[in-house]
């Protein structure tokens, strides 16, 4: 469930935020081996990432089911490209040498740094949150 306060932010978002069909979001979250019990999977179903106004991040999230499936092409090139294990999923648009990666095992997100990769798979991460939850309330 969706916390009351995250909720307030995540309406005050601009364009229409609710999911009106949630059924392709289960076929999405499966190829990408996401529980739909997860607290990424209980978004997805009810919210449609728009044009979210961040005041403490530049880069910008993307939705599950945008054109061009970003978030599953972003995930495939963080595993293939820069050899990131298969849980982590990439939610942002890896167009710079970063990304912010949700883990589909802990539950977390990480800001992750290309720079930084071998620290990252040491499990070094300066930055971090400890759910999906608790990033976007940080994020919006």
């Amino acid at each position: 469930m969706i916390p009351h306060e995250l909720k307030l932010k995540i309406e005050r978002q601009p364009g229409q935020i609710h999911r009106s069909n949630p059924q392709p979001v289960s076929q999405a979250l499966d190829e990408l081996g996401v529980s739909l019990e997860s607290e990424f999977g209980a978004f997805f179903r009810k919210y449609v990432i728009t044009c979210f106004n961040s005041a403490v991040s530049d880069e910008e999230l993307v939705d599950l089911l945008d054109p061009g499936k970003p978030i599953l092409v972003g995930t495939r090139f963080i595993q293939q490209t820069w050899k990131m294990p298969e849980r982590y999923i990439s939610i942002t648009s890896c167009q710079g040498e970063g990304a912010y990666l949700y883990d589909i095992k802990s539950g977390e997100v990480q800001d992750f740094d290309l720079a930084q990769r071998a620290d990252f798979l040491k499990g070094i991460v300066p930055n971090s949150w400890p759910s999906f939850f608790a990033f976007l309330d940080w994020y919006l």
